[in-house]
């Protein structure tokens, strides 16, 4: 969770690059040091974690937390970690894009 990545990420400091391993957490763990992230849904929506990633990179929190909060529906719906391969297709669909495309 959000408290344990915080504690984690001040006792390792500069002298490991942290990732992100969750979805729903991504924008939390980057603004506490994460270097990125390896998440489930980035293949389908790699145009959104790209975005994503550099607005937060540039400090635009309130815009990037704004963006994050775009996956909430496809997160209350379960869609992170293994079960987003199910449901990620349908948000990746809505985006205007066909995920067999890729």
């Amino acid at each position: 969770d959000a408290h344990y990545f915080n504690r984690l990420a001040d006792r390792v400091a500069d002298n490991i690059s942290l990732m992100s391993g969750d979805d729903m957490l991504y924008a939390i763990h980057l603004m506490h040091g994460a270097r990125g992230g390896v998440l489930a849904s980035a293949p389908l929506l790699p145009d959104y974690w790209v975005h994503l990633h550099d607005t937060l990179a540039r400090g635009e929190f309130a815009a990037g937390i704004a963006l994050h909060r775009k996956l909430l529906p496809q997160g209350d719906a379960g869609c992170h970690g293994t079960a987003g391969r199910r449901c990620c297709p349908a948000a990746a669909r809505a985006r205007g894009r066909d995920p067999r495309a890729d």
